[in-house]
C-alpha cells in the first residue's frame, strides 16, 4: 500500500506533532539572526563616489540635520505682534539658508480667523484676548 501525503498526519499524529514543534524551535533559534537594516548605504559599493562624498559630509559636519531656533523674551509671551513678526522673518530667512528643504515655526496653528489672532498668508497666529 502506498502512503500518502494527506493521509501521514492522521496515521501519524504524534510524529507529525513531534516535527512540527522541532520546526518551530529551529525557527525561533534562527529568528535572532534576522534583522532590518534601514540604512541606504547598503545598496551601494563602498567605491560608490557619491556615497563616499556623502560620507565626508557627515564626517565633517555631523548626520544632524535639524536646527532649533528658540526665542525666549522677558516678558514671557511670544505671542505678541513684535514676537511674532520676528518669527515669521526668522523663518522666512530659514527658507534661504543652503540646503533647507523645511522651515516650521511653531506657533503656527492653521484656524480660521477670529478675534485676538494676527493673520497672514493663511496662517493665524494666536494672541492672548485682554
Amino acid at each position: 500500500m502506498k502512503l500518502k501525503i494527506p493521509d501521514i498526519p492522521v496515521d501519524y499524529p504524534k510524529t507529525v506533532l513531534l516535527l512540527t514543534l522541532l520546526a518551530i524551535i529551529l525557527a525561533t533559534l534562527g529568528m535572532k539572526n534576522l534583522y532590518f537594516r534601514g540604512d541606504y548605504q547598503i545598496f551601494f559599493d563602498d567605491t560608490n563616489p557619491q556615497l563616499q562624498a556623502f560620507q565626508e559630509i557627515e564626517a565633517t559636519f555631523n548626520k544632524t540635520d535639524t536646527i532649533s531656533i528658540v526665542i525666549a523674551p522677558e516678558n514671557g509671551s511670544v505671542f505678541t505682534p513684535e514676537y511674532l513678526t520676528l518669527i515669521r522673518d526668522i523663518t522666512e530667512a530659514a527658507w534661504q539658508t543652503p540646503y533647507s528643504s523645511r522651515s516650521i515655526p511653531l506657533p503656527t496653528i492653521s484656524i480660521p480667523p477670529r478675534k485676538g489672532t494676527i493673520c497672514w498668508w493663511k496662517i493665524c497666529y494666536l494672541t492672548p484676548i485682554h
